[in-house]
């Protein structure tokens, strides 16, 4: 489903697609640490001072980093970028109200 409404099976909201591709359009897992897919807060290990959250995305089977960030909100607008490039139109893209994105 597009635009991720299982309840909404009109022909235009139906797409073919792998099941790697329909788990690049799910949002973020409840429980997590973060409101947005692809942040997390990061461990003592990884964390920096100033930087406590990381973005992260899986593509082709590998987990790549895509860097540390101040606010969760940075952090998140790292994953889209990186799910556009990387997961084209069945990318999720997280929505950030308050800034406006």
């Amino acid at each position: 489903h597009a635009n991720r409404n299982k309840r909404d099976n009109q022909r235009l909201n139906l797409r073919y697609a792998s099941r790697e591709q329909n788990a690049w359009n799910t949002g973020p897992k409840l429980g997590s640490s973060s409101i947005y897919k692809g942040v997390s807060f990061a461990s003592d290990l990884a964390r920096v001072e100033d930087k406590p959250w990381v973005a992260s995305i899986r593509a082709s089977g590998l987990v790549r980093h895509l860097g540390i960030f101040a606010t969760q909100e940075e952090a998140a607008l790292a994953y889209n970028d990186a799910a556009r490039e990387l997961h084209g139109e069945f990318a999720f893209r997280n929505e950030m109200k308050e800034l406006g994105l």
